[in-house]
């Protein structure tokens, strides 16, 4: 009988320990925003002489989550100011609007390439004259349920951004 109480004296501190920080890894886990987005590539245009402003398009964005998340943020460390924008023929006019987010909604996939039936882009202003020396554009998306996604997209000459 005096083993088993040495062993239980010796391993009591064991158990203590994994009973207290088991639950708080569970926990600290659960808080982490999870992975329910995926941003597939991009392309913009070099800057024209100039010009402070260029469109950015991305293929598509895919929600794999059961709920709507809405694209509310992008920032990018070659641009002041980046803004979500949606095109749209209004009296036989095309209209730029700015839009306070893109919902992707569940299960699906949204288009910001050049073309999209909504007419989605990224307008980056201000740009950095440094992104004449670039190949590719460095941005951050920040979605609603808290991802926040780095990507790059391909900087293109005119004649090869179709």
């Amino acid at each position: 009988m005096s083993i088993i109480k040495n062993c239980w004296v010796m391993n009591f501190p064991v158990i203590v320990l994994t009973v207290l920080f088991l639950p708080f890894h569970n926990t600290v886990a659960k808080n982490e925003p999870e992975k329910k987005i995926t941003v597939s590539s991009g392309n913009t245009s070099v800057i024209r002489p100039g010009q402070n402003v260029i469109a950015v398009y991305i293929d598509s964005i895919t929600n794999s989550s059961p709920e709507d998340i809405a694209l509310i943020n992008v920032t990018s460390s070659l641009a002041q100011k980046v803004e979500i924008h949606s095109m749209r023929i209004v009296e036989n006019r095309m209209k730029m609007t700015l839009e306070e987010k893109i919902i992707i909604p569940a299960l699906s996939k949204t288009s910001l390439r050049k073309g999209n039936p909504n007419g989605y882009h990224l307008m980056l202003l201000n740009i950095s004259p440094e992104i004449k020396k670039r190949t590719m554009l460095p941005l951050t998306l920040s979605f609603s349920n808290g991802q926040n996604i780095l990507c790059t997209v391909t900087v293109k000459k005119h004649s090869d951004n179709k």
